[in-house]
């Protein structure tokens, strides 16, 4: 949600006469190899954080930790803000780490953050402090949401984030060691935390775990519904998050997730005394939230090429277990020439949305055209279980054909290591001359009858030719009409035909009627001020546009993948960055990152319009 990130963190703005975003450097600014160092920036007259990933941490310079003060000041001017984050870092070696200077997007604005250097030394001044792997990251005020509700004392976050520290873990777990290059493998995230926080009276107010920053991995957004286990272990309850993961690259790669979230907890008599008497005023029936983040420890993942022995010379792409299903051929009674579909359904678990067309084994007896293809989704939307069909238009060649041409799938089979070919089972077919030559050959034979001369149709052939009729008005006045209903024949079926045998043109076609349809939804929505409606058609009215001329399926379509069509369409990169609202704002508002009271729905509505012309 990077890009959603930078759209809405810097989206609330406190009334101020300053709104700047200020970088004190590191301190301290020189560190032994096992110390850490804090990189802090200072926000004023914005009531935001800041992405961690979005920072350009040098490569060796890791973030292991977060903490946040706000400081609120009441004068005659107004409201004034100062946000201090301070970011955790630890050096892999000895060296000097740079981090350049860098942008901030907000509004109109473009904030300058000036460069900080940190040099890691082994006769660097010794430190007594340690590293936190889980700190107060904020994940309400990320999207705007009021600092007091979740304020609290710094002696009691402490307490409690020593508490996380010791007691909540973050794993992948993976299940199989050897995994493939395109392979969607299906795993399990799981948190964990100490029962005695729960014990002690907390609870998981909200928890939202993502994957990290990971180019040789695709990963779709993780659905919020988990399994909650509190028997495996006793003295631990597990959040299970299912997780599908695709590798992009062949090598050994780090995994890294994370997860946010918030524990609650009702107030104390002591956490009472440790406020401030505004503190307590604020407080008052919302309890203690506390924010945390735990990372989870990068994992190693060796990813594999295909091999090469027993590859079929046209594979598919597909990786994992499916059958050949429902193969059938309508209509299966035709004449030569005369086009008919055949349709076939691929079902199984695997990489779906990576999956090319079965073969068509036509011979000289048929001519076939591409494919197209649909996709049912039944995993809760890891895209990995579910039905593929395929449709292709083949054509007769020869009459007295009996069998319809063969399809042939093949796949990749990670738990044997082989390739499978699946072909399908015999269809009887029946094919007939072509209606025009039969028509011919019995006009030929019947004009070599005698009886022919004296036939209905032979008088009426006469009567055609006669000067009388070809000089009369309505004659003619028929003859026009024949033809205009001719003509408006030949271009419905030749826009039927396109429609037939060309499966691109149909499907862009169909996609840029969806994307209309649902930007209308989207637009009415807005209109209504129903913002999970809006979020829901928008970004199926993106999908559906950026897919149109592509391969791609508008359902499958992910941001990344968005994004790349867009830049090749040179779009700018505002409205980039707007597609990616679209895609990750129904998400955030059903976290509750995103308050939808403080969305201008207009305003998007009239970025989605923008992006959906554009589109075509």
């Amino acid at each position: 949600m990077k890009k959603l990130t930078a759209y809405l963190i810097l989206s609330a703005a406190v009334f101020s006469h300053a709104q700047t975003v200020e970088s004190l450097g590191f301190n301290p600014a020189e560190i032994r190899p096992d110390d850490t160092s804090d990189y802090t920036l200072v926000i004023k007259g914005i009531n935001a954080s800041v992405d961690p990933s979005s920072i350009p941490m040098p490569s060796g310079l890791h973030i292991v930790g977060t903490s946040r003060s706000q400081s609120i000041s009441l004068g005659s001017g107004g409201q004034h803000s100062e946000i201090r984050i301070s970011y955790t870092v630890r050096a892999d070696s000895t060296g000097t780490y740079t981090v350049p200077d860098w942008k901030i997007k907000y509004g109109s604005q473009i904030i300058d953050i000036a460069k900080a250097t940190l040099v890691v030394s082994d006769t660097a001044p010794a430190q007594s402090r340690t590293s936190q792997n889980i700190s107060g990251i904020d994940p309400f005020s990320m999207f705007g949401m009021p600092q007091h509700q979740y304020r609290t004392s710094r002696p009691q976050t402490h307490s409690t984030d020593d508490l996380l520290k010791k007691g909540a873990q973050l794993e992948i777990k993976i299940p199989r060691e050897k995994i493939y290059i395109g392979e969607s493998v299906q795993c399990e995230l799981v948190f964990s935390i100490d029962k005695s926080l729960i014990e002690n009276g907390f609870k998981i107010g909200a928890l939202e775990p993502s994957i990290k920053k990971a180019d040789a991995f695709d990963c779709p957004p993780i659905n919020p519904k988990y399994t909650l286990d509190v028997n495996s272990d006793p003295s631990k309850v597990l959040f299970k998050y299912p997780v599908v993961i695709t590798p992009l690259k062949v090598g050994n790669y780090d995994l890294d997730f994370s997860a946010r979230g918030v524990l609650v907890r009702e107030l104390s008599v002591d956490d009472l005394i440790g406020m401030s008497a505004i503190d307590r005023m604020l407080s008052m029936g919302s309890g203690r939230q506390i924010p945390f983040e735990v990372n989870m420890p990068a994992r190693k993942v060796d990813v594999l090429p295909l091999p090469e022995e027993g590859k079929p010379a046209k594979f598919t792409g597909a990786i994992g277990s499916f059958s050949l299903e429902n193969v059938t051929i309508d209509p299966d009674s035709l004449s030569v020439g005369e086009p008919c579909t055949i349709s076939a359904k691929v079902v199984g678990m695997g990489n779906f949305s990576r999956i090319s067309a079965p073969a068509v084994d036509c011979g000289d007896n048929w001519k076939s055209y591409k494919f197209k293809s649909s996709f049912v989704d039944e995993s809760n939307g890891l895209g990995n279980i579910g039905i593929k069909t395929f449709e292709c238009t083949v054509v007769p060649n020869k009459p007295d054909l009996t069998e319809a041409p063969t399809l042939i799938f093949n796949f990749f089979n990670p738990e044997s290591g082989k390739y499978v070919e699946l072909k399908s089972q015999k269809i009887e077919v029946s094919v007939a001359p072509s209606v025009r030559s039969k028509r011919a050959k019995e006009l030929e034979e019947a004009s070599k009858d005698p009886i022919f001369e004296n036939s209905v149709s032979a008088k009426e052939a006469k009567a055609v030719r006669s000067p009388g009729v070809v000089n009369s008005p309505y004659f003619w006045g028929v003859q026009i009409v024949v033809l205009a209903a001719l003509a408006l024949f030949i271009v419905r079926r030749r826009n039927s035909l396109k429609l037939a045998n060309n499966p691109a043109y149909a499907k862009a076609l169909k996609a840029r009627k969806d994307a209309e349809a649902y930007l209308k939804q989207a637009k009415s929505a807005a209109a209504s001020g129903d913002a999970a409606k809006f979020f829901a058609c928008a970004r199926r009215a993106v999908q559906c546009a950026l897919s149109a001329d592509t391969e791609l399926e508008s359902e499958a379509l992910l941001l990344r993948q968005a994004e790349d069509i867009m830049r090749s369409k040179a779009f700018p990169e505002e409205e980039i960055s707007d597609a990616s609202v679209f895609f990750e704002s129904l998400d955030a508002m059903n976290y509750g990152a995103l308050d939808p009271s403080k969305t201008n729905l207009a305003e998007l509505s009239g970025k989605l319009s923008k992006i959906v012309r554009n589109s075509k």
